[in-house]
């Protein structure tokens, strides 16, 4: 309600929640549809979960997100303030001085994400310029995949506050899954169709 409510005055739904609801607005509405949420403190698969698929799925135009690094102590130190360090960071600072940084299982996940956008707009992009019965029938399966992604569900960050929170899956698997599916379906169509995609690389 409160978003139909200021769409005059809005040049960008940005949403972290409602999704469906408020990508709907953004295409009556003709504005861009953009989703947020929290980085840090998150496994790899729900993060791909949220800003690939959930993207993906609700036709985003893009995804951000708050809570890169937002600890304010010792990373290492997990009682030295009200937050525990560990749950809010990405990256982190190195051990000992002049060492490498350390990334964390969050910080691979949102490269994994990465990947995983890039995969399916590929494909697309593929199933656009193609009109071959191969084609027709990965496009049905794709469709079929992007209706099925799950939702999950919001859980609040350990010790944040209620508005602190973050999209939870309970089924991690099929992120993996689904980028080997996309992937088999780009070099289907490499191979029928030899010539017409130009050089393209998946590995």
């Amino acid at each position: 309600e409160w978003a139909e409510e200021v769409k005059h005055m809005v040049d960008i739904f940005v949403a972290n929640g409602d999704f469906p609801e408020i990508s709907e607005l953004g295409k009556r509405t003709q504005k861009p549809f953009w989703l947020y949420g929290s980085g840090s403190s998150q496994d790899g698969a729900s993060l791909r979960h949220r800003y690939a698929w959930t993207a993906w799925a609700h036709d985003a135009g893009a995804s951000w997100f708050w809570a890169y690094n937002y600890g304010s102590n010792d990373p290492y130190d997990d009682f030295d303030g009200r937050l525990a360090e560990s749950t809010a960071r990405m990256v982190w600072p190195p051990r000992t001085k002049g060492g490498s940084i350390v990334f964390s299982v969050s910080w691979d996940g949102m490269r994994e994400a990465v990947d995983d956008i890039k995969y399916v707009k590929t494909l697309e992009w593929m199933l656009a310029q193609s009109d071959s019965p191969q084609a027709k029938l990965i496009k049905t399966e794709l469709t079929k995949i992007k209706s099925a992604i799950p939702e999950g569900r919001t859980v609040r960050v350990l010790d944040g506050d209620e508005h602190d929170r973050v999209q939870d899956l309970e089924t991690r698997k099929y992120v993996s899954g689904l980028r080997e599916r996309i992937a088999g379906w780009i070099e289907e169509l490499l191979s029928v169709e030899t010539g017409r995609y130009g050089d393209i690389r998946v590995q």
